[in-house]
């Protein structure tokens, strides 16, 4: 009888990025799912939160967990990686509640946890974006392949910096009125 082979390592960071890219997923079905309910059930807000589910929850995550998940010289330290999943979570649940109940104070405790999480996504990249001859990422090069994907991820992360102090704001104008 053959023995089982011996189990990986627990990578935590791994699991955090497999989680965020799952959750990303899901948030892209649910936000979907959403969409597809908004119209008949006349859900006023319905509309943004599937377009929330959608574009930040899902993409978002999948793309940092993604981007995460490819080998790296160093790994992210746990508490970056455990200090972004909480703060993605907690910040999209507060957002999320915020705006769905109309209560833009929620939303302004959820933005700045948002901005945290994206700003540690966005060091650990900027870490890693040092080519070296002999380190290979995703099975690719550094220097020439991946100049593209890290560009448009960096992007992807300050857009959805920037976008989030926006909605804040714009969840206070839409509650004034």
């Amino acid at each position: 009888m053959d023995a089982a082979p011996p189990a990986a390592p627990v990578d935590k960071q791994t699991d955090v990025a497999r989680f965020m890219v799952a959750g990303g997923a899901g948030c892209v079905i649910l936000g979907g799912l959403v969409a597809a309910i908004t119209g008949p059930l006349g859900l006023e807000n319905g509309s943004w939160l599937a377009a929330y589910l959608v574009l930040v929850c899902g993409v978002g995550a999948y793309a940092i967990g993604t981007m995460q998940a490819r080998p790296a010289p160093t790994p992210m330290p746990q508490a970056w990686s455990l200090t972004q999943l909480g703060c993605w979570s907690l910040a999209n649940a507060a957002v999320i509640t915020g705006a769905m109940t109309g209560i833009a104070i929620i939303v302004d405790v959820g933005v700045p946890l948002l901005v945290i999480a994206l700003a540690v996504a966005l060091a650990d990249a900027l870490r890693h974006d040092r080519p070296t001859e002999s380190r290979e990422t995703a099975g690719y090069p550094v220097p020439g392949s991946n100049r593209l994907a890290a560009w448009a991820y960096h992007s992807l992360l300050v857009v959805l910096m920037i976008s989030a102090p926006v909605g804040a704001v714009l969840a206070h104008l839409r509650n004034a009125a």
